[in-house]
């Protein structure tokens, strides 16, 4: 386990500390810990929450490219069935 010294400057989040260590019945390092564990948690489900909607608006891409290229399709062979129903 590697230990880091963190400098805590503002007195009102050194007095919530306090007072939450002493609530909780744990040490402040350990509420510190437990507080940094939980934001680096919280950056790490945004982050894949970002990828999440990355995925989605490129399945969207996607199938929006798919629904043209479709459209495109049916239009063209529409237009030969009116040419063969021209030819009988």
């Amino acid at each position: 386990m590697i230990k880091r010294t963190i400098r805590i400057e503002d007195p009102l989040v050194i007095a919530k500390l306090k007072s939450l260590s002493s609530e909780k019945e744990i040490s402040e390092n350990k509420l510190i810990n437990i507080i940094l564990e939980k934001a680096l948690i919280h950056d790490n489900f945004k982050l894949r929450e970002q990828e999440v909607d990355e995925i989605l608006k490129n399945v969207v891409a996607s199938n929006n490219k798919l629904i043209d290229v479709i459209e495109e399709q049916t239009n063209k062979i529409n237009s030969y069935t009116e040419e063969i129903k021209k030819i009988f």
